[in-house]
């Protein structure tokens, strides 16, 4: 799509317009819609064309789709309000009263003198009853503040990265203050909260998150351009393959041995055959390995989860056990594969 030829279009759809070719009009403004599909003042041409052809539905679904895309845009304002003023005769013709009375309220709200807007002002409000535009306006307002805090949210950009313990979450949230954030974690979510400069309230939640933290020892921290979250990590050594917990589906073969010294026998061979056929852990390599333990882990007691994570910190990674009556008598030995041995190194 080209900018340029989209402007040559409107320029001969405008040639048209001003010469009462109405047809010829309309389409060449529909090819400079084609090359730039969301311009306000293309789409509200047409919604003139539309107009003058009488085709007055079209019109004001053009007029309608201006108003979306130029509400709160300043730069948009003379547009905007021509759009809002179409619309609303569309809808008070339509005898659609009470949203033509916000919508020419909106517009006075931007030109209060303007005499022909006020008129229908006044009509409008001869079919509306002051509890029914008092709602409708407590509504809009409601509508509009929720909409607002979405875009917030949209507009929130983070980043990640992690090591053996922790888990790293940037936000990108500049000119935060400390009395302004509030950070709610819970094991698989974490809510963020802030009142920006000009009183707004945003949030933006991560979860579910790909594996549970310990809020306890999470933290957060009010830098001068982001807030840097620090989630402490559930099970130590584990890598997060994503911030969130998603369903993939894969055909890679995943890597299913691991060394135990766990009484409390697992088929691990039986285990990695069914990733095979399971989507619930079907993927690859050392997702796969990571995705296996951690959905072992999540149907185990919690004499077994202990067990786990004891062998697997103590023994250096190299011993995975389920049985916490051994694991509890001491400290797990690192036990390498055979063939290798085990190095202590001094720092």
């Amino acid at each position: 799509m080209s900018k340029q030829q989209a402007k040559k279009y409107f320029e001969e759809a405008n040639n048209s317009f001003f010469d009462g070719d109405y047809d010829a009009s309309l389409d060449f403004i529909g090819k400079a819609i084609k090359e730039d599909p969301n311009s306000p003042d293309y789409l509200f041409r047409r919604a003139q064309i539309h107009q003058q052809l009488k085709n007055f539905e079209s019109a004001a679904g053009d007029a309608k789709q201006v108003i979306d895309l130029t509400k709160g845009k300043p730069e948009f304002l003379k547009v905007y309000y021509k759009a809002l003023h179409l619309y609303g005769k569309h809808l008070f013709e339509t005898e659609k009263y009470l949203e033509a009375t916000l919508v020419f309220l909106e517009a006075k709200s931007i030109n209060s003198e303007d005499s022909v807007n006020n008129e229908y002002i006044e009509k409008t409000k001869e079919h509306v009853s002051e509890e029914e535009l008092s709602a409708a306006q407590e509504k809009a307002k409601r509508d509009d503040i929720n909409e607002a805090l979405k875009r917030k949210e949209k507009d929130i950009k983070h980043q990640w990265y992690q090591n053996d313990t922790h888990v790293t979450v940037d936000i990108f949230a500049r000119k935060a203050k400390k009395d302004n954030v509030t950070l709610n974690l819970a094991e698989e979510s974490v809510e963020f909260k802030w009142k920006t400069s000009d009183g707004t309230e945003v949030s933006k939640t991560f979860t579910p998150l790909f594996s549970e933290i310990v809020p306890k020892e999470s933290s957060y921290e009010v830098l001068s351009t982001k807030v840097e979250l620090k989630l402490k990590k559930k099970i130590a050594g584990i890598k997060w393959s994503e911030l969130f917990k998603t369903e993939k589906k894969s055909s890679g073969p995943p890597v299913a041995s691991y060394p135990t010294s766990s009484h409390k026998h697992h088929n691990w061979d039986k285990i990695a055959k069914d990733t095979e056929t399971d989507p619930e852990l079907k993927a690859e390599g050392e997702q796969a390995l990571n995705e296996l333990f951690q959905k072992i882990y999540r149907d185990a007691d919690d004499d077994t989860r202990r067990a786990m994570i004891k062998s697997y910190q103590e023994s250096n990674g190299t011993t995975l056990s389920t049985n916490w009556a051994e694991v509890s008598k001491g400290v797990v030995e690192t036990k390498p594969p055979e063939s290798m041995v085990a190095k202590k190194y001094e720092i």
